[in-house]
């Protein structure tokens, strides 16, 4: 019981820090992963090999935290039997960490980043309740080549003037029609009440603000 307290423990320390650091990576808006194909735990001591902000970051607070430490090096061994295991069974193209619990997989960086976007997302609408608000909305290219708008909401709270960031969406067509029903539907999706928008800014592309084609 006590054994499996303390490993309890364990994992929420490991779990806090991982928390920390993509909080971090997402205030100094730095990507998480590398660019290395072969950016996995089983070789993880390949000096040569850029696992990433992430990964190296968690690296380097696991050499003054032992917790940390433990963890990564029992993490890399049992990752390392994993890969040795798939090779002997010819299964080559198998992909991810499968059963083993490691907190720092991509699918875990990606539910936390989710989890931490509900919440900023839950905070904004508390602080904007049923009052009115303007938009902010404009699209741009990303490095993909992939057209996405973000979506800010200006308000009101208690006295001070909120611009924040709401959503980043898929454009697939820049028609001002679209775009609306792009707008309306992530506001519907989220609960937003899209009959409380007062004003809209934009860069002034007949998209956006035309008279008979823009977006409002």
């Amino acid at each position: 019981m006590v054994v499996k307290r303390q490993e309890t423990e364990n994992n929420m320390h490991v779990l806090k820090e991982v928390f920390e650091i993509i909080k971090f990576l997402g205030r100094q808006n730095l990507p998480y992963r590398g660019s290395a194909s072969n950016e996995t735990i089983s070789n993880f001591d390949d000096i040569l090999i850029n696992k990433g902000n992430f990964l190296e970051i968690f690296q380097f607070a696991s050499k003054k935290d032992a917790i940390l430490h433990k963890h990564l090096r029992q993490a890399i061994k049992n990752s390392k039997l994993r890969k040795e295991r798939l090779e002997k069974n010819k299964n080559l193209n198998s992909k991810g960490q499968g059963s083993l619990v490691t907190f720092l997989s991509k699918t875990t960086v990606d539910k936390v980043i989710s989890g931490i976007l509900k919440a900023i997302r839950n905070k904004i609408k508390n602080e904007l309740g049923d009052q009115n608000f303007s938009i902010q909305m404009d699209s741009t290219q990303d490095v993909g080549v992939m057209d996405q708008a973000s979506i800010c909401v200006r308000y009101i709270n208690d006295g001070d003037i909120k611009e924040r960031l709401f959503a980043i969406v898929q454009v697939k067509s820049s028609k001002g029609k679209e775009l609306y029903k792009l707008l309306k539907d992530c506001f519907f999706e989220h609960g937003l009440n899209f009959s409380n928008i007062i004003g809209e800014s934009s860069d002034g592309a007949n998209n956006m603000s035309g008279q008979f084609s823009g977006l409002l």
